[in-house]
């Protein structure tokens, strides 16, 4: 379990409202969970994104863990 999340830092997360995982960059904290900015998400999922603005709000437990800077999605 993560007992530190770093705000503008990438983290592969699997939010209850997606079907799979998603990356996105930590925002702020709000609403007792940690708002994401979606960098990417699979295509069954894009709607639910898309209706959110690309944000998602997901709880500690949601969050798989950090990535690096050199993370490639084709």
């Amino acid at each position: 379990m993560h007992n530190e999340i770093i705000l503008g830092k990438k983290y592969e997360v699997k939010p209850a409202a997606y079907h799979r995982n998603i990356v996105g960059v930590a925002k702020e904290v709000a609403n007792g969970g940690i708002v994401f900015q979606i960098d990417f998400c699979d295509l069954c999922d894009r709607d639910t994104a898309k209706a959110n603005d690309g944000q998602v709000t997901a709880q500690l437990a949601d969050i798989k863990g950090p990535l690096g800077e050199s993370c490639f999605f084709s």
